[in-house]
């Protein structure tokens, strides 16, 4: 090849060169005149009505898919000044951080915002949530602690104790989380069975003084079967005390009104099957015919009785030995 040849295509090379460096300045101020007319699109829209959330959203999303997080920042802030009400604005303002990396921002746009909304339940499970996937459980506990400052409502009271439990905290912590609840809400029946349950260990002497308490303050709550039910099985099966499960029994069905005891019923008489004497059963068997009746064919005294003599002895022990037995129903 000649070197004319060569010179020649030298200076092609060049002169493509020197076109392409005047087009890429051309693009580069397309795309600025570009990004500035739709920064003036958004500014319009938010003159013309500042209240509407959808146009501060609209705005600070789009800065950040451009890349620009610094712009949509200072949009987000603007936002929430404007617009520091509308729980939304806040919500998307402290995703924005979390999801692009920037978590101390989080917790502070968190932060302001359970300020600002106590009682919006999706700031603190967000914040939460944020700091367990972080694996950062302590900061997850704190914040906890700050939201049961406000006295939430129950669900929220078993989220933190199964929060507590599921990292193992120390006993002493989780009691102290069910005496706060049961303080917050005594009324709820499902608080008290759930502390007592979780009392069973060692001896269950815990358990037996949870549920005691629970019956002095709820005794005569619509619930109240649901709790002496609870009672009377740690008694009978967790610490096998026959006596005192009978008391709670009996003390049940002297408070529960006859319409919610049928099934108390039902089951004071399968327990006197299990560790009474025939007295015992008969007894069990006549208050309920005397509450529910044969109408509805609910109990059959008489076969009921004629079964007293097919029992053989009457089971008086735990010991499991007569468990194959056939229950007796009232329904029998």
């Amino acid at each position: 090849m000649s070197n004319l040849k060569v010179f020649e295509q030298i200076l092609e090379l060049q002169k493509a060169e020197a076109e392409a460096d005047k087009r890429s300045p051309k693009q580069k101020i397309a795309d600025f005149d570009e990004l500035a007319e739709n920064r003036k699109h958004f500014e319009d829209r938010i003159r013309r009505d500042e209240r509407d959330e959808r146009n501060w959203i609209e705005y600070a999303q789009w800065e950040e898919s451009q890349k620009e997080f610094a712009r949509a920042r200072t949009v987000w802030k603007r936002a929430v000044e404007f617009n520091n009400q509308k729980q939304c604005i806040w919500l998307n303002y402290a995703e924005f951080e979390m999801k692009n990396g920037y978590t101390n921002l989080a917790r502070e746009v968190w932060d302001r915002a359970v300020a600002l909304f106590p009682r919006a339940d999706r700031f603190w499970e967000k914040y939460i949530e944020m700091e367990m996937v972080r694996g950062s459980d302590s900061c997850a506990r704190q914040i906890f602690e700050r939201w049961m400052a406000f006295m939430p409502d129950q669900k929220t009271w078993f989220f933190y104790i199964r929060f507590l439990k599921h990292r193992k905290e120390e006993a002493e912590r989780v009691r102290e989380a069910y005496e706060r609840f049961i303080e917050c809400h005594p009324k709820v029946v499902n608080a008290w069975i759930d502390y007592a349950k979780f009392e069973l260990e060692p001896d269950g002497l815990r358990s037996r003084s949870v549920y005691e308490r629970a019956v002095d303050e709820l005794a005569d709550h619509d619930e109240a079967d649901k709790l002496f039910l609870a009672f009377a099985e740690f008694e009978q099966y967790h610490v096998r005390e026959p006596r005192r499960a009978r008391a709670v029994y009996k003390s049940a069905l002297d408070h529960v009104p006859k319409e919610r005891a049928k099934e108390m019923h039902r089951e004071f008489i399968e327990f006197e099957r299990q560790h009474g004497d025939k007295e015992g059963l008969e007894d069990a068997l006549a208050a309920f015919k005397k509450h529910y009746g044969d109408e509805e064919g609910l109990i059959k005294v008489a076969n009921a009785k004629r079964q007293l003599f097919d029992f053989g002895p009457v089971r008086n022990s735990l010991d499991g030995s007569d468990d194959k037995k056939r229950k007796v129903s009232p329904d029998e």
